[in-house]
């Protein structure tokens, strides 16, 4: 009994379903009859289509719309989102609903399969019940408004990445407030994150002294769009500081509203070259008088030159007869003479070498340094100079000396640097000590470190080293040093001396470590 129950409450269901059904078709019916077809001379697409997702009625523009031949051939459709619609999830790109009119923008698809962006102006139509029984609505075709939208917020994403890597600073404003700065001008204004510049007022970074000028600009712009002409201001950064830039402005949109861009570059640095230059100028008659002092002291030291090798060659002559006749006496008398007589001769030689050494320091310091260069390396100068100067047994020399980096180098100019160095470290060192020389390569330059723990030298006497004919010796003409340094920079290298009383002297030689001549010598 139980089951005889529920099968006559199964077909009470089900003859209950089917009056509904029939009843829904009825009305379906009585709708399309009742509906009156669209003006068929509209250029945008109408439609009426049923809840269930048919298409009661249609007009030719919307038929021609989407590709098909005929309207039947479109009522036949019996379910358009399988056929019109893309996938859901690529419909909407923006919605409106008031409860009266719905205002939708998607995607559609045409019979051929391409694709068509319409704006579906529509409404729901209901039945006494408030059951929506079919839907009215008018599409436009936006295909190609979707489409420049899309190209101008392409356009967007470029013109912000290209912004974005711009060395130049970029910043938009409204007139009041950032809308937008890059990474450069979030630099300049002393901000490390761009994006904490947004809604921030502009009259925070501009000048006291550029206010007028930047409202009066901002004003032009945004009510004439007026583009400003590149001119310089001052900035203020967030800490306060000022900054010196070159702006240029230009009117923009920018969302969809006038906005202005300003393109600006920090000229602090070139305005402080500015001020050099201008400083420079002003001294230029000051500077002009120095170069020609040192001219006219070339143009003296050449003289000078021209005179000491006129007077060696003239000295030389009396002093080679002098040399003569000592070794004439020496070879007639020298078996006979007394010793007071061969200490004369002795004396006599001695003076004649000085003198004749004498002459020749002189011309060479005169004359221009002509370099013929070889390649060698530092230990190979040092040992070369430590085996002509005599060390005392009380003076121990440490040579740590490398054997590179290969260099092109004038050995015999060199070598002389070395000599004059390594003598004068040995005769501050009367009692002994101890001489180190060492040698570093590093980019691109040689040290050669002379250190000795003589007596040191004087202040004073520092500064009076490198002048020529300047000497604290009992003997010399005091060109030693001066004529190393003459040498060392003809090979474009530089020499200094540091030194502390009754604790030593270190002399730096610093020259280029280059392996190739530039300036002819040996390749």
């Amino acid at each position: 009994m139980e089951r005889n129950r529920d099968s006559a409450k199964g077909t009470e269901k089900t003859l209950r379903t089917a009056n509904a059904n029939e009843e829904s078709e009825e009305g379906l019916r009585e709708s399309e009859e009742r509906y009156p077809s669209l003006v068929d001379g509209m250029l945008d697409g109408t439609y009426r289509s049923s809840h269930e997702g048919r298409l009661i009625d249609v007009n030719p523009a919307f038929v021609k719309m989407f590709g098909y031949s005929s309207k039947r051939e479109m009522l036949d459709i019996l379910d358009v989102s399988k056929v019109l619609y893309f996938e859901p999830g690529d419909r909407a790109s923006h919605f409106l609903d008031t409860g009266q009119e719905r205002v939708e923008v998607f995607r559609m698809r045409r019979k051929d399969g391409s694709e068509i962006w319409v704006e579906d102006h529509g409404r729901y139509v209901h039945d006494e019940g408030g059951e929506v029984i079919f839907h009215d609505g008018v599409l436009r075709d936006v295909t190609e408004r979707v489409q420049a939208e899309e190209a101008l917020r392409e356009s967007e994403r470029r013109y912000r990445d290209l912004v974005e890597l711009s060395p130049d600073a970029v910043a938009v404003h409204d007139g009041k407030r950032l809308l937008f700065v890059n990474p450069a001008a979030a630099k300049i204004i002393g901000l490390q994150d761009p994006a904490r510049a947004a809604g921030m007022e502009i009259s925070r970074f501009v000048h006291g002294d550029s206010r007028a000028l930047v409202a009066g600009r901002v004003r032009s712009m945004l009510q004439q769009g007026r583009q400003a002409q590149l001119v310089e201001e001052k900035f203020l950064r967030v800490d306060g500081s000022s900054v010196d830039v070159e702006v240029a402005a230009m009117p923009v949109m920018w969302h969809g509203k006038p906005a202005i861009q300003v393109a600006f570059r920090d000229i602090t640095e070139r305005k402080l070259m500015a001020d050099e230059l201008r400083r420079y100028s002003e001294h230029l008659e000051e500077l002009v008088e120095k170069r020609t002092k040192r001219l006219r002291e070339a143009e003296r030291l050449a003289a000078m030159g021209q005179m000491a090798a006129t007077v060696a060659h003239d000295l030389r002559n009396p002093l080679t007869g002098i040399t003569g006749a000592v070794y004439y006496l020496r070879k007639k008398y020298g078996r006979t003479a007394d010793a007071e007589t061969k200490e004369m001769l002795k004396v006599i030689e001695n003076d004649v070498g000085y003198a004749d050494n004498m002459m020749t320091g002189l011309v060479e310091y005169s004359a221009e340094v002509k370099l013929d260069k070889v390649e060698t390396d530092p230990r190979a100068i040092a040992e070369k100079a430590l085996a002509l100067v005599r060390i005392p047994r009380k003076v121990l020399v440490d040579n740590r000396t490398k054997g590179q980096p290969k260099m092109l180098l004038d050995v015999e100019k060199m070598t002389r640097v070395s000599v004059n160095i390594i003598q004068n470290a040995v005769e501050a060192m009367p009692q002994g000590g101890r001489l180190a020389i060492t040698s570093k390569a590093s980019r691109g330059k040689l040290q050669l470190v002379f250190s000795d723990t003589g007596r040191g030298i004087a202040k004073e006497t520092i500064a009076k080293i490198w002048v020529p004919f300047s000497t604290t010796k009992a003997q010399g003409m005091g060109l030693g040093l001066p004529m190393a340094k003459h040498m060392v920079e003809a090979h474009g290298g530089t020499i200094s001396i540091r030194s502390v009383l009754g604790k030593g002297t270190t002399v730096i030689v610093v020259l280029p470590a280059s392996s190739k001549s530039k300036t002819g010598g040996a390749k």
